[in-house]
C-alpha cells in the first residue's frame, strides 16, 4: 500500500497487533508531519512565551470585576448614598 505521507508501514507482532515498539514509531512519524505541515504558520502563531496577552486579560477581568461589584453596591444602597448626600448637600 502506497503512503502518501512517506510513513513506513509497521511491522505486526504474531497476533496480528502492533506492538509498543510500533505505536512509539508510528507517534513520533505523526508528530513530524504534523509538525512539517504547520511550519508555515510559525511566524504568526509565535513561540509560546508571549504572556503579554495574558497579563492584560488578568487585568481586564480584575477591571470588570470591580466594575460589577460598585453596580452591585450602588443598586443597594444608592438611595441610602442619595439620601446622606441629599443631607450633606442641605447643610452646606
Amino acid at each position: 500500500m502506497v503512503n502518501p505521507w512517506g510513513l513506513r508501514s509497521s511491522s505486526r507482532s504474531t497476533a496480528g497487533r502492533p506492538t509498543q515498539a510500533d505505536h512509539s514509531s508510528r507517534r513520533g512519524e505523526v508528530i513530524t508531519v504534523v509538525y512539517t505541515l504547520f511550519e508555515p504558520f510559525n511566524p504568526f502563531i509565535g513561540d509560546g512565551n508571549d504572556q503579554d496577552g495574558q497579563g492584560l486579560a488578568e487585568y481586564a477581568l480584575i477591571l470588570a470585576l470591580i466594575a460589577v461589584v460598585a453596580i452591585v453596591a450602588l443598586l443597594f444602597l444608592g438611595s441610602q448614598i442619595s439620601d446622606k448626600l441629599t443631607v450633606i448637600g442641605n447643610t452646606i
